[in-house]
């Protein structure tokens, strides 16, 4: 039994040393099968068995297979010699990156950098993960594997090869080859170069392009490029040789009808692979791939050039550090000579190889940027070209495919767009109809609609296109204009945008004016007055719809008559001056109120070097209590004051020669306040009322107790800017709902006056039925004062 033991192990150590041969030789096909068979012989020897596990974990790696490489790998990720071996937790976690496991490889990049915290490719593994864990970014084309070309082996590196790209040229180990050996390495059959014909819409089955074995040869072929002409193809060649000193080179063949010349190496290097060559249109430049001493580390991106066609290429110069990285950048391919389209696995991506983009600015690379899915993949994704800006080919062992490597062709996606919305009027929350709306493009063209009676609007496809940036305006007369933009770059699948608009009325509150002050016992208007007065002059030029009324008070000394006829001086004053400035004397009406208003201050004034205080009020016994007489006088002097005040924006000019004499009303305490009132054609008492300084009519309802507003009239005065949807108590959104008020919805007006008498913040209910009526009931009219009805005078009179 011992010896049985013995020769078991002694059995198994050549094996295991067999296949660490074959592993070092890069002959990775009989490494496994050495591997896999030693494994299975063990039964105990633990440490040994994980030490093959991680071998068989780098074979399935390096033969570009990350679901036999997780197996592996995840049966020593987590035990002690994972952490003595610097590559494992690494590339167990790109392995899982690739599969699409993004959660569990983040905990084997965090644990490699816990060891490594510089490893640039554990960075950039997380930084994808982060990025690419999903398709949310993506790229606006359609890719279609190209199922005719592709075969069950690889296929891959398509090139155009005919003026009207109605011929491919592309690399494929399919069976049929001229080599008939595999690769060790892979596995796979030796390459050769394989041709396909665009006819009656489809390409044609593939066929070898040469089968006097001068392009295709028992070695590997492929990667072909043509260059502007199409008579000359640069293609890769590795020979067939198990000395490991035989590199891929680059060579050249002509072709002359359906011949080849022999090709000739222009391209090689002694110690390094050279291959995946791209040639710029006049063929003085050229673009290759190369694990060549002087790059960032595996595969770079590198370019040489010359003189003339047919002389030596000069050495080579790497892409530099903003291309290449420590990983592989593969298959170079230009668009227009500056924008270089390459693939990588080492700039953050979805996985595996990713296919990358720089554009070649004042002789510097810019940073690449990642093409995005549906191009890119969790697979290899690689050897991309282009027909023109929308339309191309690319290769890739993406999910779905029909062999190992296919060959794909994409299209730019055709996006639809349209616009949509509402227009709102932002005071009422009614729609607006009539509304211009203009879409202005990037490109200097201009569509304009208008709303329909709901306040709605469209444009469709045919106004918005793909890559644009348009500036929506929305403008109405008497509202401020509103502009959006819209961005139509972003998108990958069709679109609508909804832009649900809120105008606001161009607003037409109370426009506050300065005070004018009069010296003690003078009417006679200052200079500096003046000229504060002609601020008022343009205001009222600018709305000749204002109606405003001027307030002159005096102070409290001399007698109740001296100060009302002083006060009613100093009106006339200011109404003379704005008269003689081409006021309409139909905008003015003038009050004096002489000593009966003492002066409540809106800001804090220091006088003296005493504060009067905001909300302070000017009474004899506040300026009594003041310290000194020459604050007690300046005090006085406030109260010296004519006010001005909006109090209607409906006001129409008379056809009548205008009178350039105002009456002066004197208030008088005897007399208290007096309304005459009309009566409707039903009798109806109609009295003038202002709601927040709008003029209108309400009926005189004495006898009944409740107050409350029509529906129309609520709509009319929104309309107007007396009210608006903040003066409603409640959720607006259901109140003012299809152009309606709610029926018994509450709303606040904030200032309701009565002649010259004003209360503040009354509520009023809404009533659907009672059309364009304010009636005004006891309750309301009893905050004004005691009141009488005089039906002789029809007059509502109030103490």
């Amino acid at each position: 039994m011992a010896l049985i033991i013995g020769l078991s192990a002694i059995s198994q150590d050549k094996i295991i040393k067999s296949a660490n041969s074959d592993f070092k030789n890069l002959q990775y096909q009989s490494a496994i099968k050495g591997y896999t068979k030693a494994w299975n012989k063990m039964k105990k020897n633990t440490t040994q068995k994980r030490r093959i596990a991680f071998k068989l974990g780098e074979c399935y790696r390096l033969t570009n297979k990350p679901s036999d490489a997780i197996f592996w790998y995840s049966k020593v990720a987590d035990k002690k010699l994972a952490w003595k071996n610097p590559g494992i937790f690494l590339h167990y976690a790109d392995a899982l990156r690739r599969v699409g496991n993004c959660e569990q490889a983040i905990v084997y990049y965090q644990k490699h950098l816990e060891k490594y915290p510089d490893d640039y490719l554990a960075k950039v593994g997380l930084l994808s993960c982060e990025n690419f864990s999903d398709a949310t970014n993506k790229s606006r084309f359609i890719i279609y594997n190209e199922n005719v070309i592709n075969s069950t082996e690889d296929d891959y590196s398509v090139t155009f090869s005919a003026k009207k790209f109605n011929q491919l040229f592309f690399s494929s180990n399919r069976k049929g080859s001229v080599g008939k050996d595999r690769e060790n390495w892979t596995g796979a059959w030796f390459s050769d170069i394989y041709q396909s014909n665009y006819k009656n819409s489809s390409w044609g089955m593939p066929v070898s392009v040469d089968e006097t074995e001068v392009l295709n040869t028992e070695a590997n072929e492929g990667t072909p490029v043509f260059n502007k002409k199409f008579n000359t193809v640069y293609f890769t060649r590795c020979e067939k040789s198990n000395d490991k000193k035989i590199f891929c080179v680059i060579m050249q063949s002509n072709r002359k009808g359906q011949r080849w010349t022999k090709p000739k190496t222009v391209l090689a290097d002694a110690s390094a692979n050279t291959g995946q060559p791209w040639i710029r249109n006049d063929e003085l430049v050229i673009y290759f791939s190369s694990d060549r001493e002087g790059g960032s580390g595996g595969k770079d991106i590198w370019m040489a050039s010359r003189q003339r066609r047919g002389k030596k290429f000069d050495e080579p110069i790497n892409l530099g550090s903003v291309v290449n990285t420590v990983g592989d950048e593969m298959f170079p391919y230009l668009m227009g000579d500056s924008i270089l389209y390459f693939s990588s696995n080492g700039h953050p991506g979805y996985g595996g190889l990713d296919i990358f983009k720089s554009t070649l600015a004042d002789t510097i690379w810019e940073v690449p940027q990642n093409v995005l899915f549906p191009i890119n993949s969790d697979d290899d994704d690689f050897a991309i070209i282009f027909k023109d800006e929308k339309e191309g080919y690319l290769s890739s062992n993406r999910q779905g495919g029909l062999g190992g490597d296919d060959i794909y062709h994409f299209v730019t996606k055709k996006i639809f767009f349209s616009l949509e919305g509402i227009v709102k009027n932002e005071r009422t929350l009614f729609t607006l109809p009539d509304v211009q709306i203009s879409l202005l493009s990037s490109d200097g063209v201009t569509e304009t609609h208008l709303t329909n009676n709901q306040g709605q609007y469209s444009f469709d496809s045919t106004f918005l296109i793909e890559d644009n940036i348009y500036n929506l305006i929305f403008s109405k007369e008497n509202f401020f204009s509103v502009s959006n933009e819209i961005n139509t770059f972003d998108y990958y699948d069709n679109h609508t945008f909804i832009y649900n608009t809120l105008l606001k009325p161009i607003p037409e509150d109370p426009i506050l004016l300065p005070d004018i002050l009069f010296d003690l016992g003078k009417w006679n208007l200052k200079p500096q007055y003046q000229d504060s007065l002609l601020v008022l002059v343009k205001i009222i030029n600018d709305n000749p719809n204002l109606i405003i009324e001027l307030r002159s008070h005096t102070d409290s000394r001399s007698s109740i008559e001296f100060n009302d006829e002083l006060s009613q001086k100093r009106a006339q004053s200011v109404v003379d001056y704005l008269v003689s400035k081409g006021i309409d004397p139909g905008q003015l009406i003038a009050k004096g109120y002489g000593e009966r208003v003492p002066r409540k201050l809106t800001r804090d004034f220091m006088v003296e070097g005493a504060v009067f205080e905001k909300d302070a009020v000017l009474t004899n016994q506040f300026i009594d209590n003041l310290p000194t007489n020459k604050i007690q006088e300046s005090a006085h002097e406030l109260n010296r004051r004519t006010e001005f005040m909006i109090i209607a924006k409906d006001y129409k000019p008379s056809s009548l020669p205008a009178s350039d004499i105002t009456e002066i009303e004197i208030i008088n305490d005897s007399s208290g306040m007096a309304i005459t009132y009309n009566l409707s054609q039903e009798d109806y008492p109609l009295i003038d009322c202002y709601i927040n300084n709008y003029k209108s009519e309400a009926i005189l309802d004495h006898e009944n107790t409740a107050s409350f507003i029509g529906e129309q009239k609520v709509i009319d005065l929104m309309k107007q800017g007396a009210l608006s949807k903040e003066d409603f108590e409640g959720n607006v959104d259901e109140i003012l709902k299809d152009n309606k008020v709610k029926e018994g919805a509450i709303v606040v007006i904030e200032k309701l006056r009565l002649g010259d008498r004003s209360v503040v913040n009354i509520r009023l209910a809404v009533r659907n039925s009672t059309g364009s009526l304010i009636s005004l009931g006891n309750d309301i009219l009893n905050e004004f004062g005691s009141y009488k009805i005089d039906d002789i005078k029809k007059q509502i009179i109030f103490k």
